[in-house]
């Protein structure tokens, strides 16, 4: 619990971490989440040091820091710095392989577990597929749906979008290691724009927090949905940490006219954390008068699924 007079110093730390982090600065970033957590007692400054031990190689420190923690995070973030302390760099979960990095411990952390991560939107997605259909996946992060759809759906194209630079790197090596060769990898280590314009990504100690930011991080250029549909397209998933509204707008005719199921995500409270209107797509729909399919829960809000209508 913090004590009230240590508030308006732990809410100064938490923006001072954010802020080193998006620069990249990751071992001054390590400093402040020490401080933070010393003051505060919270559970996020620990895990958040955790990572970012990980992040900088220091595994036996994570390990050592988040041993006895029963939050979930800090669950996870043992188990990944546990399994590439003992020299694990894979893991098999559902029939697919995925490399162990130290960088995607919300994922990794699940797959150690022996789950698949997010299997209900795996399978909502597959429900609306069919082989010779093809398959967009804005924020493919590692793959977990384009390894899952590409092999389910063997005649099937699947197009994933990934930005951040080591899980483009890491998804193209699951692939690999998956043997799966109906992968076009047009998009990876691109951001998905309306335009098809560069985006800057803020730097994060965990893959699945990257995001577009204005200040500080990393160029990296862009790919339109636009550029990605076609006639063969069934499905299009968007995972794209706020941006989801704005890539369906610059290109709602083309998914109307082509009958595109879209699954994406909506962003509810906490889960928003700032980066877009708290439940901007369950506003947006209604303003179209989209044909909603579907909507299945997500720890940060809801996954939809719907239809625009021509």
């Amino acid at each position: 619990m913090t004590h009230p007079f240590h508030q308006p110093v732990v809410a100064t730390l938490m923006n001072q971490m954010l802020l080193l982090e998006n620069m990249g600065r990751f071992e001054e970033a390590i400093k402040t989440t020490r401080a933070a957590f010393l003051l505060s007692e919270n559970i996020l400054f620990l895990n958040e040091t955790a990572s970012l031990m990980i992040m900088l190689g220091d595994r036996a420190g994570a390990v050592s820091l988040t041993r006895d923690q029963k939050h979930p995070c800090s669950v996870k973030i043992h188990a990944v710095a546990a399994a590439l302390l003992a020299g694990q760099s894979k893991v098999t979960v559902g029939g697919l392989t995925f490399q162990i990095t130290g960088r995607n411990w919300e994922l990794e952390g699940e797959w150690l577990a022996g789950k698949p991560y997010e299997p209900e939107e795996t399978e909502l997605i597959a429900s609306f597929m069919a082989n010779g259909r093809d398959f967009i996946d804005v924020g493919a992060n590692a793959g977990c749906h384009t390894m899952a759809i590409a092999k389910r759906f063997p005649q099937s194209t699947v197009f994933p979008v990934e930005p951040e630079p080591t899980m483009a790197r890491t998804l193209a090596a699951n692939a690999e290691l998956n043997g799966l060769t109906n992968i076009d990898f047009r998009g990876v280590g691109k951001a998905c724009t309306p335009l098809g314009e560069p985006a800057s990504l803020q730097f994060r100690s965990s893959a699945s927090s990257t995001r577009e930011t204005k200040y500080g991080g990393f160029p990296v250029p862009g790919v339109s949905l636009r550029e990605l549909l076609s006639e063969k397209t069934a499905v299009v998933k968007l995972d794209a940490e706020g941006a989801e509204v704005n890539i369906i707008r610059s290109c709602e005719k083309e998914l109307a006219d082509l009958g595109v199921v879209v699954v994406a995500e909506d962003l509810l409270g906490e889960g928003a954390r700032g980066v877009c209107e708290d439940g901007a797509l369950g506003k947006y729909l209604p303003e179209v008068d989209a044909g909603v399919l579907c909507s299945i829960p997500m720890h940060a809000g809801r996954n939809v699924a719907f239809r625009l209508k021509k």
